[in-house]
């Protein structure tokens, strides 16, 4: 219903982030993660709803400054789609968390030469998670995983 700005979570100099996907763990706790130009993914917590957040942090999870996107699935499972590299977009996974904190790479979805990049990700009603993205830089893929195959 209303939207209040809140301060910088970081300087450019610490992370150059941008475009943040969020996890929602509860009503209070939220996560994001952003892509950087420092090659790996950013991190922020807010254990009130997004009133305020902590400083960004590094995660152990490689970016060459790439887009991102994340699914919370019905099963509590978190999945994150990113280019797991710190150069270069030839690489396309999605990983897997119980809680936000350790990933897996868990599905390879292209690693080849060319770019796949600017990924989106959604659960369906169904429980199948759909995810597209730019492939080759000559059109969009759809693909569509069951969850029971991300281990």
């Amino acid at each position: 219903a209303s939207w209040k700005k809140s301060g910088p979570l970081n300087t450019s100099a610490e992370f150059g982030a941008i475009q943040p996907t969020i996890l929602v763990h509860s009503p209070t706790s939220l996560q994001i993660l952003c892509r950087t130009r420092q090659a790996v993914i950013a991190e922020s917590w807010s254990q009130d709803g997004g009133t305020t957040w902590s400083a960004m942090k590094a995660t152990a999870l490689p970016n060459p400054s790439a887009g991102i996107d994340t699914a919370h699935l019905k099963d509590g499972r978190f999945l994150l789609i990113y280019n797991p590299t710190a150069t270069g977009r030839g690489k396309l996974d999605i990983a897997i968390s119980p809680d936000g904190k350790s990933w897996k790479r868990a599905v390879v979805l292209e690693d080849s030469s060319g770019e796949y990049s600017y990924p989106a990700m959604i659960q369906t009603r169904d429980g199948l998670v759909h995810a597209t993205y730019t492939w080759r830089r000559e059109r969009i893929k759809h693909v569509v995983i069951h969850p029971k195959r991300v281990e």
